[in-house]
């Protein structure tokens, strides 16, 4: 791990190691000191809290600093086995109780912490499209079978859709609803993050009368301790009451306009803002109640703020662990260079996998399952786990988007991404991702793009280096004093920022239209076998500013956290991202900065992500189809993972390796 100058506190605090995003805020980051204690990078915009929790943390800080190296280190270790003690115990504590008959009969596992317990179902399969309609037509069925009246009301803008029962069904409404089994749970409609509660006729009655509705959710697992979704997917049910005459009726009437209104005649107004309609007519009501699903009818047209247009994904991958590819690399690097191509362009971790990629489709499938088509860059390569007869996949060689066989083999990932809107077939719209990138709970089309076609980026609060390109910059300065210039000659504007380790969401027309004007840049960069000084990268920032400047996006917010693996304590931090799940997207970056013989990132992943996402995706072959004919690649179980990390051995073997 790089360390370019001590600090008090032990430790180069301009090296953020991770950067956290909430919608609407700014960046939370964080450096770390010596021993890994999280330290805010910036304390200037962030919330009293935070601040004072930074403070507690930088008090720790300065006393370990004074104790010798290696017993604030020991003490350190103590700390992180202790917990994974814990972690294991719970885990090993969490299968024995599944096992018990009285969850087992009952096909519920248990998830979270030992002590906090709770049942989920368990499922095969998950997506959080097929998940929500499910538990909608659970909730439904229960209103249905006590003979409680029930309206589904659409989603629409900035709104979820929810089920709708009327004040006076209140009471029978709670009552049926207790019917459901343990998995499910009820969580306060404005504020869900908030600990859960059983589903009771009290808890449900209380939530009524004070907010207007709450939140009915079923927690789901792919088996003992692996959790998949939670409050996030869940039942909206609000409560709908007969109104007052308002001050128009009381007019009316008094002009002899309109009969006086008589209480109770139907009429229902919502408690809670909406999407489409506030009033429903007592017909209305009844005709929606009526029908097999319950949906209110308000419109044949989709909101004009929907995005209705396909969106397509797009990953590079290379498999660095192929002895041709191998070859071709190293016999590359041997060519005469007219400029001496840095380290960090050419690092073995800018190629290292931890199998990402399955992981991070598994993500997709879950969370994004709207996606039309997965479009996977390769160097002529196929992932031994991937079905690549799958109608979603289309996988792409580099000879498709690169048909002067003279730029081949090419190494370079700003050079294959100035070719991503050549993939034949390829949407308007689409995301390109990094195999690091994962979605980490469900998210709709437009958290990426407007519905009149606009794009969305995720600008970083991180600046640009303001001096010229200098020698000593890496590639990614380099690329990015690059893109400032194009910008500056072309729209006579500036730019300072870079952007977050997130989806890029693209328009096919604007690289197309940026290529046409600019045919030498991208003529140079896709003849960049590696990362250049010359280069610029085109699709992950370039875009971004030029579609900005033509009217085509707009800056927008996600949840986000991007981890550098480099973290002392990343097993810590990956730890509490497991219990909190409130990322929208997750960046987990193995930096060839961040690499070294104290860190083993291949164990933190391998730890982690199977039982983020543990259940294999339809991009998958099946498991025994999939193993290859050398090795054998079995699922650890959870307590067989912590055995892994306490003994310091990966859980699983190495994987191919992928570009960076």
């Amino acid at each position: 791990m790089q360390r370019p100058f001590g600090t008090p506190t032990g430790f180069d605090q301009s090296w953020v190691l991770q950067d956290q995003v909430s919608a609407g805020d700014r960046e939370v980051k964080y450096t770390v000191d010596a021993v890994g204690i999280e330290l805010l990078r910036y304390p200037d915009s962030v919330t009293p809290a935070l601040r004072a929790q930074d403070r507690r943390a930088r008090r720790l800080s300065r006393g370990l600093a004074m104790l010798p190296g290696s017993v604030s280190s020991a003490l350190v270790r103590q700390a992180d086995r202790a917990v994974q003690l814990t972690d294991r115990f719970s885990d090993w504590l969490l299968e024995g109780r599944t096992r018990h008959r009285s969850v087992g009969r009952a096909r519920l596992v248990l998830v979270g912490s030992a002590l906090t317990a709770h049942r989920a179902a368990e499922v095969a399969i998950y997506d959080a499209v097929t998940e929500a309609r499910e538990q909608h037509v659970l909730v439904l069925a229960a209103l249905r079978g006590a003979g409680v009246g029930a309206v589904v009301v659409p989603a629409g803008p900035d709104k979820r859709i929810a089920v709708a029962v009327r004040g006076c069904d209140v009471d029978r409404a709670a009552t049926a609803l207790t019917a459901l089994d343990r998995s499910w749970h009820v969580a306060h409609i404005d504020a869900p993050q908030r600990r859960p509660r059983r589903v009771t006729r009290r808890n449900l009655q209380r939530l009524c009368n004070a907010h207007g509705g709450f939140r009915l959710f079923r927690l789901t697992a792919g088996g003992p301790g692996q959790q998949i979704s939670g409050v996030e997917v869940g039942v909206d049910v609000e409560v709908w009451r007969d109104p007052m005459p308002g001050v128009a009726d009381r007019e009316a009437v008094k002009r002899g306009l309109a009969a006086p209104r008589v209480e109770g005649d139907g009429r229902l107004a919502a408690t809670r803002r909406q999407a489409w309609t506030q009033r429903l007519s007592a017909d209305a009501w009844s005709e929606a109640a009526a029908r097999d699903d319950a949906d209110l009818w308000v419109s044949p047209l989709p909101h004009l703020f929907d995005v209705t247009e396909p969106i397509d994904v797009v990953y590079t991958w290379v498999d660095g662990a192929d002895p041709a590819w191998n070859e071709a690399r190293v016999a590359a690097l041997g060519y005469p260079q007219e400029v001496t191509l840095q380290h960090a362009a050419t690092h073995a971790a800018r190629f290292r996998s931890h199998d990402e990629l399955r992981y991070s489709l598994r993500s997709l499938e879950m969370f994004a399952p709207w996606v039309h088509t997965v479009h996977i860059v390769t160097a002529g390569q196929t992932p031994y786990w991937l079905d690549t007869a799958h109608p979603r996949v289309n996988l792409v060689d580099h000879r498709e988007i690169f048909p002067e066989r003279n730029l081949l083999p090419v190494f370079n990932s700003h050079a294959i991404e100035s070719r991503l809107h050549r993939i034949p077939g390829l949407a308007e719209r689409y995301l390109y991702l990094n195999d690091d990138v994962f979605f980490g709970r469900p998210v709709s089309p437009d958290l990426f793009f407007h519905g009149n076609g606009l794009a969305k980026f995720f600008p970083s609060s991180a600046l640009i280096d303001h001096g010229p390109r200098e020698a000593h910059d890496n590639p990614v300065t380099s690329a990015a004093k690059n893109n400032r210039e194009l910008i500056a000659g072309v729209f006579g504007r500036t730019t300072t920022t870079i952007f977050q380790h997130t989806p890029h969401p693209q328009l096919r027309s604007v690289l197309e239209h940026m290529e046409e004007a600019h045919p030498e840049v991208f003529a140079r960069v896709a003849a960049s076998k590696f990362r250049h000084p010359d280069d610029l990268s085109i699709s992950s920032a370039l875009h971004h500013y030029y579609a900005y400047a033509l009217g085509k996006a707009v800056p927008a917010r996600l949840e986000y956290l991007y981890l550098d693996l480099g973290h002392p304590r990343a097993a810590s931090r990956l730890r509490r991202v497991l219990r909190g799940r409130e990322f929208d997207v997750l960046c987990l970056n193995d930096s060839p900065d961040a690499s070294g013989d104290d860190h083993d990132s291949d164990r933190l992943l391998r730890s982690f992500l199977p039982r983020y996402f543990p259940l294999a995706s339809t991009f998958e072959l099946a498991a025994r189809a999939a193993e290859p004919r050398d090795q054998h690649h079995p699922e650890p179980s959870l307590s067989h993972q912590h055995d892994a990390l306490l003994a310091g051995q990966a859980a699983r073997p190495a994987q191919p390796r992928r570009r960076r």
